[in-house]
């Protein structure tokens, strides 16, 4: 028995002497039926903070805006969209999470970089049930945008937030472009604190980082080494998106980003700006009438006009 562990021995030495003595025997399995029931008992629950659900709605509004990402009110009209589509029948067991909890924790975990263990703990849930609130949420939001949903495009934590922001934004009518008297008066802010005239909006791209490029596509890798998606906004001075482009792989630069979006099109057709607006961009971006880009100094500028 050289090769049988200690551990192994000690269990066969213990299993002689209880096979040997009945009253030992029986007063052992007691113990072991005893300890078994007093575990059975212990109440198992999720470590958390208890009626999560009060303190968010005792929240103000610069805290519910900093810690969901969105506002009140974004979140109002979020909730109004989604609850037909996720509320589910008593059947038994655990009652489902109310649509308002569930809708807190999926915009809390796209919104935070925490993971779901660390959501799980913030609502006092099973991990399970934030990652089937999770899953949940980015099927309907896909499903409401007349697209095909398949497991490996919304496993990605990056992809649900990509759509949440462009399509389920745009359905709602959140991002708008401003009309007239907007622009107007958006231009006369601007110019009164900066002294630059009839500037409505400021463009600029940003990456969406992926958790694997698409299809194994190396395009989707971008110039700091990861694989992205790239996302073009403009903004007005309030830093509220009024243009939002997304889809192209992270190796596109910022101008073909621009050249093949809406945005490009309606502005150079006429149909965004009044006379004399435009936005301002960096470098990156072609220099149009409607679109205001720094001048390159190739050393022939001077620090005169």
């Amino acid at each position: 028995m050289a090769h049988i562990p200690n551990f192994h021995r000690l269990y066969f030495a213990f299993s002689d002497i209880l096979a040997e003595d009945d009253d030992l025997y029986q007063s052992y399995m007691m113990r072991i039926r005893s300890r078994i029931l007093l575990l059975s008992n212990i109440p198992r629950s999720v470590p958390g903070i208890k009626g999560y659900r009060d303190v968010v709605a005792e929240m103000t509004e610069t805290d519910f805006l900093e810690h969901f990402r969105v506002s009140r009110h974004v979140f109002e009209q979020l909730l109004d969209y989604v609850t037909p589509h996720i509320i589910s029948n008593y059947v038994g067991g655990n009652e489902p999470l109310p649509p308002d909890q569930q809708l807190s924790i999926f915009i809390w975990y796209i919104a935070n970089q925490e993971s779901m263990r660390e959501v799980s703990q913030v609502f006092g849930v099973s991990m399970s049930t934030v990652h089937g609130v999770v899953q949940k949420l980015c099927d309907v939001i896909l499903r409401l945008r007349n697209r095909v949903s398949t497991p490996s495009f919304v496993q990605s934590k990056a992809l649900c937030t990509l759509t949440l922001i462009t399509k389920l934004s745009i359905t709602l009518q959140l991002i708008r472009w401003p009309n007239e008297q907007q622009r107007q008066d958006i231009a006369q802010a601007v110019h009164g604190t900066s002294g630059f005239p009839g500037v409505i909006g400021y463009l600029g791209g940003t990456h969406i980082r992926l958790s694997a490029p698409i299809g194994g596509d190396r395009d989707y890798y971008n110039r700091k080494g990861f694989p992205s998606m790239q996302l073009q906004v403009v903004v007005d001075p309030n830093m509220t998106i009024i243009s939002a482009y997304t889809g192209w792989p992270g190796c596109t630069h910022d101008a073909r980003v621009l050249r093949n979006s809406p945005l490009f099109h309606k502005a150079e057709a006429g149909e965004l700006f009044s006379p004399n607006q435009h936005i301002f961009a960096d470098s990156a971006y072609p220099l149009r009438n409607w679109l205001i880009t720094p001048i390159r100094n190739v050393g022939n500028l001077t620090e005169t006009l």
